[in-house]
């Protein structure tokens, strides 16, 4: 897997009581998005071609709290 990134607009880093849990990121792979063969994932275009397929990386999802 490749780490991707995630942008945050100013107003979730000010002092508003949203923070990160512990061990906030997790990649998600479902079984429909990923190549049976490997496991990596399905990528939405390969050569110029439309494949039917998703992207070429798995999306993270982040796990906020708020107090």
């Amino acid at each position: 897997n490749r780490l991707d990134q995630i942008l945050v607009s100013c107003g979730l880093l000010d002092s508003s009581g949203i923070m990160l849990q512990r061990n906030p990121f997790t990649c998600f792979s479902p079984e429909h998005i990923r190549n049976p063969a490997n496991g990596s994932p399905l990528p939405a275009w390969k050569g110029g071609r439309y494949p039917g397929g998703y992207s070429d990386h798995f999306p993270l999802i982040l796990r906020i709290a708020t107090e």
